[in-house]
């Protein structure tokens, strides 16, 4: 990520949520049509911290239940940047994975 302090991951993550999507979802057109979706610095820490996951997180409950979204520190983001910054395209990739990707933990 950035050399700065500022996008340091120092937490953990779902990180296959993030390379599944540099994987599998493409620029759809401009200049860069074809080409893999590669976030940008702020969008991979952002994706980072959405699928953050509790440092104690268990795969299952004491009663043998499983834990799917129970693992996760976060349950919902909201970014607010100014225009033309890639919150659309970031968007539509996190709602490509949401649908078909790995997201679930464990």
């Amino acid at each position: 990520m950035a050399t700065g302090s500022e996008f340091v991951v120092d937490f953990p993550t779902l990180w296959v949520a993030c390379d599944w999507v540099e994987r599998h979802c493409i620029v759809p057109d401009g200049f860069r049509k074809g080409e893999p979706f590669r976030m940008y610095d702020w969008q991979l820490w952002c994706t980072a911290n959405h699928y953050r996951v509790r440092p104690r997180a268990a795969r299952f409950r004491e009663n043998g239940e499983r834990r799917l979204a129970a693992a996760f520190s976060n349950r919902r983001s909201q970014v607010v940047a100014p225009q033309k910054t890639g919150k659309g395209p970031w968007t539509a990739s996190i709602c490509a994975l949401e649908a078909v990707g790995p997201v679930v933990f464990d």
